[in-house]
């Protein structure tokens, strides 16, 4: 009989993602956000000719400010379990909780941008976004689709610090076709603008989306149609964003400038208090959080429905 001795391993450390929403956006213009920030967008609209002659030109508008557009803070939390003979605050455990941290913030603030998954009450690609082309022209090539969203951004003519976000399903379809290109710790698309293709953004539902009852669980597209009227899939109540039509499909957006801060993590006061809830135990847990926040220029922001499995 041969005996087998098992020594004990330090738990794999969390390995946080080379791309990263912080390698992929701008930082936040300012420091004073942990009460949450508020600003006007302009209204978007397409361009005229000047000078500017009143109702002769009854199809465009002038630039007015808009009703204020707030972000608001939310926090992340991560934890560690370790097993610890002494009830002290064990350094190793500390430094694994804030790896987890730091590898959950991204897909976190990610996810909030995409979809409000955490604070569903903040403006994001979703609720602001609209169809860039007819839905019956949609589930078509990537490649023609980038073109469109990038054609629909300009003719709003703002100014060319637009963002593409794409969910991580179709990075290998971007890369094999030449759409996007890695630069360092980031992908940049045709031309030379950020492309977010982020851990975090949803993509690949099995649901085909007509249930007003199964909507949210897989709805990723834009809460409104070409002309920016609020949507309301298969009837249920509110606005319920378009969905995909097969798992051959996936949605990407394009949106203005998009700008993110986090906090400094901090380990809470209620870490290490397991043994004390738990004396026949030596198990405790660390317990982290950070607050981060992520805004964008909600005026021209278009999604379109694609297929890359072509």
């Amino acid at each position: 009989m041969v005996a087998y001795r098992f020594d004990p391993a330090a738990p794999l450390r969390p390995a946080a993602p080379q791309v990263t929403v912080f390698s992929t956006f701008q930082p936040l213009a300012t420091d004073d956000w942990l009460s949450g920030i508020e600003f006007h967008a302009e209204e978007c609209v397409t361009t005229y000719d000047f000078p500017y002659c009143g109702t002769s030109h009854a199809d465009t508008t002038l630039d007015t400010r808009s009703a204020a557009i707030r972000f608001s803070p939310f926090r992340v939390y991560a934890s560690a379990t370790c097993e610890s003979v002494l009830p002290t605050e064990d350094p190793e455990y500390v430094s694994l909780v804030n790896d987890k941290l730091d590898t959950a913030i991204s897909w976190q603030i990610a996810r909030q941008l995409w979809m409000g998954s955490i604070d569903p009450n903040q403006t994001t690609l979703q609720s602001a976004g609209k169809l860039a082309v007819a839905l019956a022209s949609m589930g078509t090539s990537v490649d023609w689709a980038m073109g469109a969203l990038i054609q629909k951004y300009t003719d709003t003519a703002k100014n060319g610090n637009f963002t593409l976000h794409a969910p991580p399903r179709l990075i290998t379809y971007l890369m094999d076709k030449y759409l996007i290109e890695r630069d360092g710790d980031r992908y940049i698309g045709p031309y030379g603008q950020p492309v977010a293709v982020l851990e975090g953004y949803p993509g690949l539902t099995a649901s085909v989306n007509t249930n007003p009852t199964t909507w949210k669980a897989s709805a990723f597209g834009p809460a409104k149609d070409e002309a920016g009227t609020a949507h309301n899939e298969g009837g249920a109540v509110g606005v319920a964003p378009f969905g995909q039509a097969s798992v051959d499909e996936d949605w990407m957006f394009i949106s203005g400038q998009v700008e993110v801060a986090k906090g400094p993590n901090r380990v809470r006061p209620d870490s290490f208090r397991g043994r004390e809830m738990q004396p026949r135990t030596n198990r405790y847990v660390v317990y982290a959080d950070t607050d981060a926040i992520v805004r964008f220029d909600p005026c021209a922001v278009f999604a379109a429905r694609v297929s890359g499995l072509d």
